[in-house]
């Protein structure tokens, strides 16, 4: 998780992940110190879900579709969400 401050990209360490499946949330994370966060343990093929990240920045949103394993960063439209569903 990386937000723009000023002219410079910062890590975002403590932004709140959360995912959904539908209006399901499947999991809730923390990001680490790099603003890194992956959702473990899902079946691979299991469908479309929405990653929601809240921090003191503001906020972002991806929907992705799971397969082996997802990297958001190549999520259309929010170039922010740089973490990983696997």
């Amino acid at each position: 998780m990386s937000a723009q401050v000023g002219d410079v990209v910062e890590c975002v360490p403590g932004a709140k992940a959360a995912l959904y499946a539908g209006d399901r949330i499947v999991a809730e994370i923390v990001s680490d110190v790099f603003g890194d966060f992956r959702f473990s343990g899902l079946e691979k093929n299991s469908g479309i879900y929405r990653v929601e990240v809240r921090h003191a920045y503001g906020e972002a949103s991806c929907q992705c579709e799971l397969g082996e394993s997802v990297h958001l960063r190549a999520c259309g439209g929010a170039p922010d969400l740089a973490s990983v569903c696997s």
